[in-house]
């Protein structure tokens, strides 16, 4: 499957989102706040595709903090 650069986008633009909503400015400030590995991040950008699990778990310890 080849990648396009709307699905690129959309991921970097929800990424971005995310690290925004979590004051985080790289990825690994963003993945120390979701308790993940930075590397995570990096599998998101690959797959083009971010988990609910993953969205849930932001709003979740958003809402906690």
């Amino acid at each position: 499957m080849v990648k396009s650069n709307s699905d690129t986008n959309h991921v970097d633009a929800q990424i971005i989102d995310m690290k925004r909503k979590a004051r985080c400015e790289t990825d690994k400030e963003l993945a120390k706040f979701l308790g993940k590995k930075q590397s995570t991040i990096s599998q998101w950008r690959r797959r083009n595709s971010i988990p609910e699990s993953a969205k849930m778990r932001l709003e979740f310890r958003l809402v906690a903090s």
